[in-house]
């Protein structure tokens, strides 16, 4: 399991880092607003507010600074998946998270979480 683990997380990091997306730490409030006024399709937390939005257009990720770094880490691979493959319907991106994170390495969770430490 590391071993595909371990791929499927280096491609992600290779994707983002060659991609030229910035990753913004905003308000639910401001990313909502974005969502609304672009053809996004925002990560929502189960309650309904939004957790990050992939923006295309402006070559940014938008993570909702409100929430807990686990949870602003978890986020950043959501879209980060994304933004690896567009096509995929949200549900499989939010199992494919799940999964990933789930079999992560620290140092792999370490990473993200640096990127979307406040």
């Amino acid at each position: 399991m590391f071993k595909k683990t371990n791929m499927q997380f280096n491609q992600l990091k290779r994707a983002f880092l060659s991609s030229g997306y910035e990753i913004s730490l905003s308000q639910g409030r401001a990313i909502e607003r974005r969502a609304l006024d672009g053809v996004y399709f925002p990560k929502r937390h189960e309650l309904g507010a939004i957790m990050g939005l992939l923006a295309p257009d402006e070559y940014k990720i938008y993570i909702n600074r409100s929430l807990s770094l686990e949870d602003r880490a978890v986020t950043l691979l959501h879209e980060l998946i994304h933004l690896k493959d567009e096509t995929l319907p949200e549900q499989t991106v939010e199992d494919l998270g799940i999964s990933l994170w789930s079999t992560m390495t620290d140092s792999q969770r370490g990473f993200l979480e640096f990127l979307v430490r406040a």
